[in-house]
C-alpha cells in the first residue's frame, strides 16, 4: 500500500517554523513521505502522503505534542487540510 496524498495548507508559519512543522509531521503515525509545494509567508502547503485517511491523520497531528507550537487543525475535506500554526 503507497498510501494516500493529503494537500496541508499551513497559516501562521515562518520559514524556520516550516521546517520544524515538517520535521514534525515525518513523526506522525502513518505519514510515509512529506513534500514541500509553496512558501509564501505565512502559508506554505505540503504534500503528505498517509498510510491513513485525512480524518485520521488530523486526529493524529491534534494528539501529537510539538515543542515550541501548537497545531490547530481548521478544516478537512477529502484529501484536504487547513491547519494554523500556532
Amino acid at each position: 500500500m503507497s498510501g494516500s496524498e493529503i494537500e496541508v495548507v499551513l497559516s501562521g508559519v515562518s520559514f524556520s517554523k516550516l521546517k520544524k512543522v515538517i520535521k514534525s509531521f515525518r513523526g506522525v503515525l502513518g505519514v510515509t513521505e512529506v513534500i514541500q509545494r509553496s512558501f509564501d509567508a505565512p502559508m506554505a502547503v505540503l504534500t503528505v502522503t498517509t498510510l491513513e485517511d485525512t480524518m485520521q491523520l488530523a486526529e493524529n497531528l491534534d494528539r501529537k505534542k510539538i515543542a515550541g507550537f501548537t497545531l490547530e487543525i481548521l478544516s478537512v475535506s477529502s484529501g484536504k487540510m487547513n491547519v494554523k500554526v500556532r
